[in-house]
């Protein structure tokens, strides 16, 4: 899996929201895509455009693991083609190609890795530092 990254606006140039609606079909063409995403949360950001005025875009991040280059692609013509609708100039895109992504199991058919832990004195502490 190849983890990919857009920002998506929730805003247009002149800081008037885009409707939910338009919002979530967006988000649902990628799930319908992909099987999935995440919206790992907002932040606030500056582009210069071409003309050289500066925008001030508050953006959801968007995360989404694609299986393969072509996947990748896709992705990438999907945001182009959604930064069309929602007017903007270029749209942010990054590829995490060294990042592994992997879906864990939680089936009880899967056993749990072993504890490499077993052997520290703190115990009864799920999570700690390293030993």
């Amino acid at each position: 899996m190849i983890k990919c990254t857009f920002l998506l606006p929730l805003h247009d140039n002149d800081g008037v929201n885009f409707a939910a609606n338009l919002l979530a079909n967006i988000r649902h063409r990628v799930l319908a895509e992909f099987g999935g995403l995440t919206v790992a949360g907002q932040s606030l950001g500056y582009y210069t455009m071409a003309d050289g005025s500066v925008a001030k875009d508050e953006t959801a991040t968007i995360v989404v693991c694609v299986p393969d280059k072509g996947g990748v692609d896709r992705l990438r013509a999907m945001v182009a083609e959604f930064g069309v609708i929602l007017g903007q100039e270029s749209m942010y895109f990054e590829v995490s190609p060294d990042t592994i992504v992997e879906f864990v199991s939680t089936s009880p058919e899967t056993p749990p890795p072993p504890n490499p832990c077993d052997a520290c004195p703190v115990k009864g502490i799920s999570f700690h530092m390293p030993c």
